[in-house]
């Protein structure tokens, strides 16, 4: 009898819904390090606008935000 967990989730669902959420954590590490990579010198050099600075950092938090949410739409894979 396989492992069940809350919301009927059996364990090789869970196992693939924790690659996933992996997956997404480092898609989302990978955007913040780069962005901030980028705009940071360009702003600490004067090369960019604060408020374009400003729009870019609240584009960069709702873009790692979106992405975390597609994780609510997940589903395992149909044939199990």
């Amino acid at each position: 009898m396989p492992l069940q967990f809350a919301g009927g989730v059996d364990s090789p669902e869970a196992i693939q819904l924790a690659r996933a959420a992996r997956g997404t954590i480092r898609r989302n590490l990978a955007w913040a390090f780069g962005y901030n990579a980028a705009a940071v010198p360009l702003a600490a050099l004067g090369f960019l606008n604060p408020l374009i600075a400003a729009a870019a950092m609240a584009f960069s938090s709702v873009f790692v935000v979106g992405n975390s949410l597609r994780l609510r739409r997940w589903r395992p894979p149909a044939g199990r």
